[in-house]
């Protein structure tokens, strides 16, 4: 299904318009080693691992994982979901917020030599190329670009951006997370996975152009100073998850954002559409982030069959 969806109206004055085509799988064709029907006549089993963790536990190698339903009273798994843990490029997901609620994103940020520093190489930026607000922020979210978040948050004023980003997270509740840069670098970016579930939650309610963007499997990008063009790649398997699936085990992928350091290891939040309940997936500290989430989509998803 493709949809035209308004991006950044809110921050825009020359808003544009963005297909952004949900991405549907199969549940059980991305469970490896598994099938549809050995799967669907284990009910009782599935019954049992939404009532306790303790199944997941050895097959789950997220330190901190949570699995919910937006607008459900409570986590249907859950792992240490209420301690922190280093967010990595999931930070990116306030900065955008940031962005989408004060800058134009019809303004040109010139590319310095202090953002091109910052550590990571996506997007292959050279100093003094020019960009629109809206395609820094389209490479930060889809490339998890470090330097078009650094460029971005110092077009706005650094200092204010941080704090704008920390005031943000207090306002929505976000009492466990604290944000140091607006690209996830420091491991001093932390938060806990019911913190990140009040984010992408957020974002879902009231900025929904932003996961649209970040279903995007690729972005082209153009500097507007020497004429530059560049393709980015999403860091984000999901995006480039499909099936011509249409029974009732379809689910869609909404959006959601990729972060990885040394420390956070792999972290990936996530939101589904199961047979119209959404499912968000937060899961911190994988060795195997999309994995982990896939094991947990499916364990979920026959519940709302």
């Amino acid at each position: 299904m493709i949809v035209d969806i308004l991006l950044l109206s809110s921050c825009s004055h020359n808003p544009q318009y963005l297909p952004g085509s949900v991405t549907p799988f199969d549940v059980y064709g991305i469970v490896g080693g598994g099938d549809a029907d050995s799967f669907a006549a284990s009910s009782s089993y599935v019954a049992s691992v939404l009532t306790s963790t303790a199944e997941v536990q050895e097959d789950i190698k997220a330190k901190r994982f949570l699995v919910t339903v937006l607008g459900d009273t409570g986590p249907l798994l859950a792992r240490a979901a209420d301690q922190s843990w280093p967010t990595a490029s999931i930070a990116k997901l306030m900065s955008a917020v940031i962005v989408a609620e004060h800058l134009d994103c019809s303004h040109l940020v010139a590319m310095t030599t202090k953002a091109i520093a910052t550590e990571g190489e996506s997007g292959q930026f050279v100093p003094q190329e020019q960009f629109l607000v809206y395609d820094l922020l389209r490479a930060m979210l889809i490339a998890s670009s470090n330097d078009a978040a650094e460029a971005l948050a110092l077009y706005a004023n650094r200092e204010t951006f941080v704090r704008r980003m920390n005031e943000k997270a207090r306002e929505l509740g976000m009492d466990h997370t604290t944000f140091v840069d607006p690209s996830g670098l420091s491991d001093k970016n932390r938060s806990t996975p019911e913190d990140l579930l009040t984010l992408i939650a957020f974002i879902y309610a009231k900025h929904a152009d932003l996961l649209a963007i970040t279903r995007l499997s690729s972005v082209r990008i153009c500097d507007v100073q020497f004429g530059h063009r560049k393709q980015l790649l999403s860091t984000n398997e999901f995006t480039r998850t499909a099936s011509t699936a249409s029974d009732v085990r379809r689910v869609e992928f909404i959006g959601g954002k990729t972060g990885y350091t040394a420390s956070a290891i792999g972290n990936l939040v996530s939101l589904f559409s199961v047979h119209g309940y959404t499912i968000a997936i937060v899961v911190m500290g994988s060795t195997d982030r999309f994995g982990d989430t896939r094991r947990l989509l499916a364990r979920a998803a026959p519940r709302f069959r």
